[in-house]
């Protein structure tokens, strides 16, 4: 199985882990290691916003958009539509974005020609961290499953307990990757901007630190344009295993647990919002 990188630049480190995971297994099968894999791109949209899209997985019998969330330490709850983490709302529920992205996908693809436009679409919400999902609404549960649960349909068995059994004379879209590689890095997607606590990097590098240790953006904020935020984007991969770090810092705190690290810093803002704030997360 291949899976394509429409940026590279804009994936979270733990997304790309759990999409390396996927891509392990699946060619570890016989059953799955001819599928293919689009990650990391945004779906335009003129009328509303661009949708982001984490993966997009050509299987033996449908379309499968793939949306991944890395929620650790707590219970997903819901309040309304949203869904809480430990009691912090993280936005509209994931099940209903997802099923949202792949209706206008749906609308996109059947401009295709055949047979590619008759293509099944589906779609699931894949849990990377350790978030307790037992809150989650029963009409969504369906829709929701854990990585290594999600590993589990590289075999025939496993891969019909979660979709059901193939139906007869279904589209493999497999084998069409070509017509699918050229629709979806074609004008109406683009590659995925870099995001983080719904903020969303816009332009190149404002500031990279001369040792590589972090590069600043501007951004804004995915469903709110008018505010505008300084994102820095730390790298702790390499330098991080020789320096020397006082106990109770903020690096101590990021560089015991993670050989890279991505922080929102909103040290100083653009346009008519003013004032000095810091969101950071470790």
């Amino acid at each position: 199985m291949k899976i394509e990188y429409i940026s590279s630049d804009g994936i979270h480190t733990s997304e790309k882990a759990a999409l390396e995971q996927m891509r392990q297994v699946f060619n570890t099968s016989q059953f799955s290691q001819k599928w293919h894999g689009f990650a990391a791109f945004m779906m335009m949209d003129r009328v509303l916003r661009d949708r982001e899209i984490d993966l997009i997985l050509l299987t033996h019998d449908r379309l499968l958009l793939v949306e991944l969330k890395n929620w650790n330490n707590g219970k997903i709850t819901l309040m309304n539509d949203h869904w809480l983490l430990a009691g912090n709302d993280m936005g509209r529920s994931p099940v209903k974005v997802t099923a949202d992205k792949c209706k206008i996908l749906a609308s996109k693809l059947h401009k295709l020609k055949e047979p590619s436009r008759s293509i099944f679409n589906d779609y699931r919400v894949v849990l990377c961290g350790n978030a307790d999902p037992s809150g989650i609404d029963q009409d969504e549960r369906p829709f929701v499953v854990a990585l290594d649960h999600f590993l589990k349909i590289a075999t025939l068995g496993n891969y019909e307990k979660m979709f059901g059994k193939r139906r007869q004379n279904v589209i493999n879209p497999s084998d069409h990757v070509p017509e699918f590689s050229a629709f979806f890095k074609g004008p109406q997607f683009k590659a995925t901007s870099f995001s983080f606590n719904n903020f969303q990097i816009v332009g190149e590098v404002i500031f990279p630190h001369p040792d590589g240790l972090y590069k600043e953006y501007k951004s804004v904020k995915k469903d709110d344009y008018k505010r505008q935020a300084l994102l820095r984007r730390w790298d702790f991969s390499e330098r991080m295993r020789n320096v020397q770090i006082q106990q109770g810092s903020l690096w101590l705190a990021s560089a015991n647990r993670c050989s890279s690290l991505s922080i929102l810093v909103v040290g100083r803002c653009f346009g008519p919002a003013s004032g000095i704030c810091n969101i950071v997360s470790l």
